[in-house]
């Protein structure tokens, strides 16, 4: 042990003296210092360049890291591009979602506010509210200007929210809004085509009232007639005090107003002369005839007269009688024989002559008609003489030569097949009025592209009281409506059209700058259109404020089975004024099949 440590010890001297004399000889030295100086100097650019690489390596990361991040910023927009376009397709999507569940919900509301009420056996009237007054006939204008009038006799104001009236078949149906009320003896008035549709009948009818919970509040019964009113003078049914019915006092009624004190007619104990009057006419009519009426009427106070004398169609229903007829005193100037000539006359007699004609309208009717006849007082309106009778009424007139005359015993196979073609107007509902399922809609006739665009109207007639009218005309053919098809021969001549009334928009406008396109569309037998309709133009119309025909002729081709009448207008450009045109006494007059 002692050993090892001496050697230890010996050694470590040895290698303490070598070093210090290295020490010493390398600052003695000037070699060994310049070696020392330069491997010192070496040292130190390794350390830069290390230090310059590890920089050069820290820079191509950051260029690295810079690209990657201006890569990440076209990213980011792209995505954000992305994200405001998903959103605001959400918002769409969420916006039409919300949408049709609102829409869901109303229907909800409106089916709930649909139900229909029916009467309950030993159901009485609440009578809260009543039917105040009835015009269940129409007036001298129209027969569709009926109206019901409800008012409330109780003390208190009453929410009619939810309450319905319906009539017997249910076609006629009012149900009130949300928010309706009715003060106590306030009087609301509801009218064909701005507050229902359906017709009021004249007999086997009733209207009901109904509150929201269907208990019933008023009822009234037209079995075989009306409690009150009358067709023959227009006078209303209205309510007395005590709920029974009474005969207005003056024709038209008292709408939205107290009822009248009633129509009475008083018997005097000195028996007064019956006006006299007779008619004489044809029996018998055709349909393109006009033809002469005589009238003679006498017995009369000395009172200004209004007549009427008119065709009408027979029917057992009397709210079914439609006017067929036009009336002419001079034969030049032509109105509608549903309306009356009015101060015709003055005095207590009265003879003189009138023209009648079928209205062009009423060209497919043939058969028993009634002819009427009616006198009334100009200024109170009081009818004071009436006449009925039957007349017969044939198809068209075909006028014969001498010669064709004297061939009629014999006659030829053409002359046979010209007799054997019923040359007629084919279109139904041509003139517009029959209600489809809305007022504005016309029975037969398809109107596009909606029903307020294109609709079937009683403010202007060229006859009868309703045509069809394009409101605000586009600078496209995008307003029009198209008859049902119509069975046709093959290979016929057919004479198509209509009349038309262009109204003046004013300052200065031009009518030929406004378009009509009608046309006739033949179909194949499984009613699909052959080529294209006729004609292939529109034609520029000439004129403001008038009724004017317009008329085309053509051949139906030989594979045709059906044809359509489509009518169309529009203006030239959006510079010009909108305007409206109606339209009345459609026709498609050829063989029918």
């Amino acid at each position: 042990m002692k050993k090892e440590l001496i050697i230890g010890i010996f050694v470590s001297f040895i290698f303490l003296s070598v070093f210090g004399g290295f020490l010493y000889f390398s600052r003695s030295s000037p070699f060994l210092a310049q070696v020392s100086s330069l491997q010192k100097e070496n040292g130190n650019l390794r350390e830069i360049e290390n230090e310059i690489a590890n920089l050069e390596v820290e820079i191509s990361n950051l260029k690295k890291s810079i690209k990657e991040a201006l890569s990440l910023k076209d990213e980011l927009s792209s995505m954000e591009k992305e994200n405001s376009k998903f959103k605001e397709t959400l918002e769409k999507r969420l916006s039409a979602l919300e949408e049709k569940l609102k829409k869901e919900k109303e229907k909800i509301k409106e089916i709930k506010k649909e139900k229909i009420c029916e009467k309950k056996e030993k159901n009485l009237p609440g009578h809260r509210v009543i039917f105040n007054e009835i015009c269940w006939m129409g007036d001298e204008e129209s027969p569709a200007n009926e109206w019901i009038e409800i008012k409330n006799i109780s003390k208190e104001e009453i929410d009619l929210s939810g309450w319905q009236i319906l009539n017997k078949n249910q076609r006629l149906k009012i149900v009130f809004e949300e928010g309706t009320k009715i003060l106590p003896n306030e009087i609301l008035i509801l009218k064909r085509g701005d507050d229902f549709s359906g017709a009021i009948k004249n007999s086997d009818e009733a209207l009901f009232l109904f509150d929201k919970d269907c208990n019933l509040e008023d009822e009234v019964f037209a079995t075989s007639s009306w409690p009150a009113g009358d067709n023959f003078s227009k006078r209303t049914a209205e309510r007395k005090q005590d709920l029974s019915w009474q005969t207005s006092l003056d024709p038209g009624g008292t709408p939205g107003k107290e009822n009248s004190s009633g129509f009475v007619e008083i018997e005097k104990e000195e028996k007064e002369k019956e006006p006299k009057i007779s008619l004489s006419f044809p029996k018998e009519v055709f349909l393109n005839q006009e033809f002469q009426v005589s009238l003679s009427v006498s017995d009369l106070e000395s009172e200004t007269y209004d007549v009427k004398i008119s065709i009408l169609k027979i029917s057992d229903e009397s709210e079914q009688k439609r006017t067929i007829s036009e009336i002419s005193q001079t034969g030049e100037e032509w109105q509608s024989s549903y309306k009356y000539l009015t101060k015709v006359f003055s005095g207590d007699s009265f003879s003189g002559n009138f023209k009648l004609r079928v209205s062009q309208k009423y060209q497919d009717f043939k058969g028993e008609a009634e002819i009427l006849a009616k006198v009334r007082q100009s200024s109170n309106k009081k009818v004071v003489a009436e006449f009925k009778d039957e007349i017969k009424v044939k198809g068209l007139e075909i006028a014969m030569t001498p010669e064709s005359q004297a061939k009629e015993e014999i006659p030829s196979s053409n002359e046979t097949q010209l007799q054997q073609k019923q040359i007629k107007n084919l279109l139904l509902n041509y003139s517009f009025e029959e209600e489809g399922e809305s007022p504005e809609i016309a029975a037969n006739w398809t109107q596009d592209p909606t029903a307020t665009a294109t609709i079937r109207i009683n403010e202007l007639a060229k006859s009868g009281s309703w045509s069809m009218k394009q409101k605000d005309i586009t600078t496209s053919y995008g307003r029009e409506f198209i008859s049902s098809p119509i069975p046709i021969k093959p290979g016929e001549n057919y004479k198509f059209g209509g009349w038309y009334y262009l109204s003046n928009p004013g300052s200065n406008a031009d009518p030929t700058t406004y378009r009509i396109f009608i046309q006739i569309c033949w179909l194949a037998e499984d009613k699909s259109i052959i080529g294209e309709c006729y004609p292939s133009q529109g034609q520029k119309l000439s004129t403001f404020e008038s009724w004017k025909e317009i008329q085309i002729e053509t051949d139906a081709p030989p594979n045709a089975a059906y044809a359509q009448l489509k009518v169309r207008a529009k203006r030239d450009s959006r510079d010009i004024l909108k305007t409206s045109i109606y339209w009345d006494e459609m026709f498609i007059i050829g063989p029918e099949r």
